[in-house]
């Protein structure tokens, strides 16, 4: 069997979600718009500009991580699926429709 890996980069900020549910880490308004824009950017090259255009189905706080400038980085963005690994999560508009686009993707944040 042949060993696969993915190494990624060492966040210590940690993930949006313990930052926007913490009392102990307010983000200011200018981190939080800096943040939706590094997603923003992120899902743009993802869905528009990646070799193999990916469709983001599993897109919330927790899997997007911080680094130590607050720098926003996208994870989980369907690596199972690309590694040909099966992969249970789906969008329910992408289950429902056969010919599903690439902008049915909703990014929700506490603004």
């Amino acid at each position: 069997m042949e060993f696969k890996a993915l190494v990624l980069e060492f966040m210590p900020n940690g993930n949006l979600d313990e930052w926007l549910y913490s009392k102990n880490k307010p983000l200011n308004l200018f981190q939080r718009l800096n943040i939706l824009t590094d997603v923003a950017l992120a899902m743009e090259y993802l869905h528009h500009d990646y070799v193999t255009q990916i469709v983001q189905c599993d897109l919330m706080p927790n899997n997007v991580l911080l680094d130590e400038d607050m720098t926003a980085h996208v994870t989980d963005f369907g690596i199972a699926k690309m590694l040909g690994m099966l992969y249970h999560y789906g969008n329910p508009i992408i289950k429902n429709n056969s010919d599903p686009a690439q902008d049915t993707q909703c990014l929700y944040l506490n603004l």
